[in-house]
């Protein structure tokens, strides 16, 4: 999965270079934006028609909350250190790490908010 991944990234610099011009930018996000919508819809449509996942969630206590609690805790402090090291801004460095894996979702998201520079960072922190 990594590595079709990693082909489609570097099919769309080729093609970001090669083929669509600057015109394109604001098409390409906004059909990005809408496939990444339908993407979370249909991972909603999956998680509910698993009927033991809801369950299992319902017995658990909130203990079952500090393992995510903790990862999201780790990820934004490792952020915010790497920003310290690379002399990045507090907030790019906290939103990279706040990303955690969402590598379909948060470049597209921090392109938007900050720059080209950090949403591809964002992307590769993620996709890695």
């Amino acid at each position: 999965m990594v590595y079709i991944a990693l082909i489609a990234l570097i099919l769309g610099i080729i093609s970001g270079q090669f083929i669509f011009s600057a015109q394109y930018h604001g098409l390409l996000g906004t059909i990005a934006d809408y496939l990444l919508y339908l993407l979370m819809f249909s991972v909603g449509i999956s998680v509910g028609m698993n009927e033991t996942i809801i369950q299992k969630i319902r017995g658990y206590n909130l203990c079952i909350l500090l393992i995510p609690i903790g990862v999201t805790i780790g990820s934004v402090f490792g952020g915010f250190v790497c920003g310290l090291i690379f002399d990045m801004r507090a907030v790019d460095s906290l939103s990279i790490g706040a990303a955690m894996g969402w590598y379909s979702l948060s470049g597209v998201m921090l392109e938007a908010l900050s720059s080209a520079q950090i949403g591809t960072i964002a992307f590769l922190s993620s996709l890695m």
